[in-house]
């Protein structure tokens, strides 16, 4: 069985459009912990009319505490032996249960993630209907950790993915801004085998004033834990010299993109300690080995990062660093 954990916090206009699109799943065996997280609206009405109208449904109270540890009290609960998290303004195709298990079970995968669909609040998504599988490619814990720092988003989500329930042991969710890449990251130490499918599967609601288009310092504050624990679990992992080195320089870029950012957003101490990250990890790699490119992000950075933001080069959180003020 599969267990679909959903945080809801005062997310009552989405939670109908969110449930049955899950009642609509082609894969029938799974149940659905609706957790609500304190919400001070009609959610809880909601959920439990849902109690009512599917048995497969259950519905959980807990004082507010955030996204993080939401995740992790509705794995507490979980019967299910594969693990699915949902946002609760998203919505999934009827076709993604069923992709994801088949996918996992053939090859007794730890995790397999599908991608996503972005539309913005307000608009209607016209669902695409595949005839098959997609599949594109499997990961050991190397290419895990490789494509999360090649193409960041695909894996650097929870929401995504289907879990062997096994994976997640001792493996929880933190209270920081971009749990879910922290999150991936410490999963990377425990996989043996992961897969990518491209079917478009989940359909992610973008909102203008969410917590990751809006300026804040928990996002820099994010990013340099996730940094952190990417260069250590590299070290772990990867023991090709060459390997490691194209990572780290990976890293160096996303540690200057996201100083630059907190620069242009003021967040002056999270700015500092994502330099003096960025500066470590550059002494390791060594002059001699790094790119002339990062080597002026790091060492000339107020230049290159005025001349990068003027040009429209630096994007946080969907957010064009040209704009800030």
């Amino acid at each position: 069985m599969i267990s679909i954990i959903i945080p809801i916090y005062n997310t009552s206009k989405y939670l109908n459009e969110c449930f049955n699109s899950i009642k609509a799943q082609t894969y029938t065996d799974f149940e659905v912990l609706m957790i609500n997280d304190g919400s001070t609206d009609d959610s809880e009405t909601i959920c439990k009319n849902w109690t009512e109208y599917d048995s497969r449904f259950k519905y959980f109270y807990k004082e507010n505490s955030g996204l993080s540890l939401t995740r992790n009290y509705g794995l507490s609960k979980a019967n299910g032996d594969y693990i699915f998290y949902m946002d609760s303004d998203d919505i999934i195709s009827p076709q993604t249960l069923e992709f994801l298990y088949k996918t996992l079970k053939k090859d007794n995968l730890d995790l397999v993630a599908c991608y996503e669909y972005d539309f913005k609040d307000g608009n209607t998504p016209e669902i695409i209907k595949y005839e098959d599988v997609d599949f594109r490619k499997y990961l050991d814990p190397i290419d895990f950790l490789k494509t999360l720092a090649y193409e960041d988003l695909i894996l650097a989500r929870a929401w995504n993915k289907l879990y062997k329930r096994s994976l997640l042991e001792k493996v929880e969710f933190e209270d920081y801004v971009l749990e879910d890449r922290i999150f991936a990251i410490e999963l990377s130490l425990k996989l043996n085998k992961a897969a990518i499918i491209n079917n478009k599967l989940i359909y992610h609601r973008f909102h203008e004033n969410s917590i990751m288009t809006t300026p804040s310092s928990k996002i820099y504050t994010g990013m340099l834990v996730s940094c952190q624990r990417q260069i250590s679990a590299s070290k772990l992992i990867i023991h090709d010299s060459k390997e490691l080195r194209a990572i780290n320089e990976q890293i160096l870029y996303v540690l200057n993109r996201f100083a630059a950012g907190a620069h242009a957003e003021h967040f002056l101490k999270e700015e500092k300690e994502l330099r003096q990250l960025a500066k470590k990890l550059y002494r390791e790699i060594g002059v001699n080995k790094l790119s002339l490119k990062l080597f002026l992000q790091i060492y000339f950075f107020l230049l290159w990062s005025f001349l990068s933001i003027k040009r429209n080069h630096i994007w946080i959180g969907g957010r064009n660093m040209r704009l800030a003020k």
